[in-house]
């Protein structure tokens, strides 16, 4: 139990435990194990085997969450997933982690306060949050591996949390700062997080201080446009200038009413790096060029891509940039139409792939095996040599774990050295070995 908390084993390492910085959250989760323990005790004794069947520190701040969120009502429930999710500080390319919040903003800036209030006191009672008078945190990272609700609602929409924890930040800011005008969202940034807030799911999530930095960013966008306007009017001259304009302005108007929404779909929503993945943009004119793009860690255009005549354009993109959030934006170079899709990337050094020969070293008319792992499951892996000669050996599907062979080889080849090579037909992903051909062995 003290090793699960963190706290040392009181041996020769005392010493060192003593210096570590005291943990607030530590008793709490103490509490809640000890809690646990008593309810399978024997008789009046604690045992190991009751503190095992609590499922240890995690299962019973697991069981302890659950039952407090049970106890309430719809209302409350929605409150709480909204409470806790302002309490944790998405990873970018790293582990999530608890976040300090302000209490005043997880209370007071909620659309339901009265609910809100209720919810926090009930987690705080149970000892989940900790709170001052100014700040609330969730009482140990413990509760965001170990309660599995938790843990789904931040997997299920992880790149909306992203965005949102990005437009808080930025709202704080712009109210720290005296809310000017140059903190305000412009550009691809509004048009991200307009996106996200009027999605159904989002309506409740946001906050006062975030609604009013949006509407203010909105406003700002307006009176730019509005600049724009006047400008433009100035130069119409005559009534025939005027004419001209409506009826281009209602025939733009006519052609986007009887055409789809802009949209852009991903093949997938998290990929790893040294992967591929497609992006298919909808809802374009026919025939004209669409700008992807993207914006995240790093920033930069993929190319400009002709759509079909139904007004669709596809590309597939070797993802090579660093893991964290992105956003694929695509843009229409005619009609102005703009669609994106968040897209997170993660680490892929775990899937890195090999190739393994059965021998290093291999006689003129022997055969030996060469085994390919690390790849896409189900794509196609192309087997070819390199050296004093060259050419393709064969080509295999990969099976569900990424792995596949090529089955018994028969080297037919001159003598040297020459490099085996699997290439991934999907992913690209590459993987050589060392084959060494000789006349005799000896």
């Amino acid at each position: 139990m003290l090793h699960e908390l963190g706290t040392g084993n009181g041996s020769a390492n005392a010493g060192a435990n003593a210096a570590a910085p005291y943990d607030p959250g530590a008793l709490p989760l103490l509490s809640h194990s000890l809690q646990g323990t008593w309810e399978h005790r024997e008789d009046r004794t604690l045992t190991v085997a009751g503190y095992q069947a609590t499922g240890g520190i995690r299962g019973a701040v697991a069981a302890t969450a659950e039952a407090t969120f049970q106890a309430f009502d719809f209302v409350e429930q929605q409150a709480a997933r909204r409470l806790l999710l302002r309490m944790v500080q998405i990873g970018d390319g790293v582990a999530d982690t608890r976040l300090r919040a302000d209490r005043n903003t997880l209370i007071e800036h909620s659309p339901d306060p009265a609910a809100a209030s209720t919810v926090f006191d009930a987690f705080a009672h149970a000892r989940l949050i900790t709170a001052d008078e100014d700040a609330a945190e969730i009482t140990h990272e413990a509760l965001l591996r170990a309660w599995p609700r938790l843990r789904g609602w931040i997997d299920a929409d992880r790149a909306g949390l992203y965005i949102h924890q990005r437009l808080t930040d930025a709202a704080q800011r712009w109210d720290r700062d005296g809310r000017p005008t140059c903190a305000l969202y412009r550009d691809t940034d509004l048009a991200v997080a307009q996106d996200w807030a009027q999605e159904p799911a989002h309506h409740d999530d946001l906050g006062t201080l975030e609604r009013d930095f949006l509407v203010a960013s909105q406003a700002l966008r307006a009176r730019q446009q509005q600049k724009s306007h006047r400008r433009t009017r100035q130069l119409i001259t005559s009534l025939v200038v005027l004419l001209v304009l409506s009826l281009v302005g209602g025939g733009i108007a006519l052609y986007q009413a009887n055409h789809p929404r802009p949209r852009l779909a991903l093949s997938t929503s998290q990929i790893k790096t040294g992967d591929t993945y497609l992006a298919t943009a909808s809802g374009f004119s026919p025939k004209e060029n669409v700008q992807f793009s993207w914006i995240g860690p790093t920033s930069n255009n993929i190319g400009v891509f002709p759509a079909d005549s139904q007004g669709i354009a596809t590309r597939r993109y070797l993802q090579k940039d660093p893991p964290g959030n992105y956003t694929i934006t695509v843009n229409g170079q005619t009609s102005r139409r703009t669609a994106s899709a968040a897209l997170r990337v993660v680490t892929g050094s775990g899937d890195t792939p090999r190739l393994v020969l059965s021998t290093s070293q291999i006689k003129i008319g022997d055969t030996y095996l060469a085994t390919a792992s690390g790849f896409l499951p189900g794509e196609d892996v192309q087997f070819s040599w390199t050296g004093p000669t060259s050419g393709t050996l064969m080509t295999s599907p990969a099976d569900s774990g990424g792995n596949t062979t090529t089955g018994t080889i028969v080297e037919t080849d001159d003598q040297g050295n020459y490099t085996i090579l699997a290439v991934g037909r999907t992913s690209g992903r590459v993987a050589t070995a060392a084959l060494q051909v000789v006349l005799d062995r000896n």
